[in-house]
């Protein structure tokens, strides 16, 4: 059945003039590079697609480790803020520890010995803070970990990006 299609357009082509001949493949080589053109267009749209989509990616991901720095900060300028209260209580703590000393070499009295329970209550709240300080930097350091570990991911991404791009164009 091929054969006989080929006999047919080979029939068509002997039957016509040189003049048709040159018309019929110009108008089909027009045709050709009218359709080159429209596959060219349309891989260039499809390619500024995805440069938009990666954009959007991009600057998803950049807003997301802009507001994990955010959280770092303020989880920082927090345990700050603990590191100067615990100085502080640190040296209020030295304070007590010598008032005691004092109140010792001397004879107590009741209400003195009420007063050294308090300062022994309040040692052991300056040791809580303390203990708080430490899981508060725990928790920095994982935090800092998952930035780092985002920011990894983020790096990936950019790389895989760029090769889909580089290879979409080879």
């Amino acid at each position: 059945m091929k054969g006989d299609a080929d006999s047919t357009a080979a029939g068509t082509l002997k039957a016509m003039s040189l003049e048709d001949l040159r018309n019929y493949f110009q108008s089909e080589n027009l045709s050709f590079d009218e359709l080159q053109k429209q596959a060219a267009r349309s891989k260039e749209r499809q390619l500024m697609e995805e440069i938009e989509d990666y954009k959007r990616e991009k600057n998803q991901v950049r807003l997301a480790r802009l507001e994990q720095d955010r959280a770092l900060e303020e989880l920082v300028k927090e345990l700050d803020m603990k590191r100067d209260r615990e100085l502080r209580a640190r040296k209020e703590k030295q304070e007590i520890q010598k008032t005691l000393h004092e109140l010792e070499r001397t004879k107590i009295t009741a209400l003195e010995k009420e007063k050294k329970r308090e300062l022994e209550r309040l040692a052991a709240e300056r040791e809580a803070l303390r203990l708080r300080e430490d899981e508060v930097m725990e928790e920095i350091a994982s935090l800092e970990a998952r930035n780092e570990e985002a920011e990894r991911r983020l790096r990936e991404m950019s790389v895989q990006e760029s090769n889909r791009l580089h290879n979409m164009e080879a």
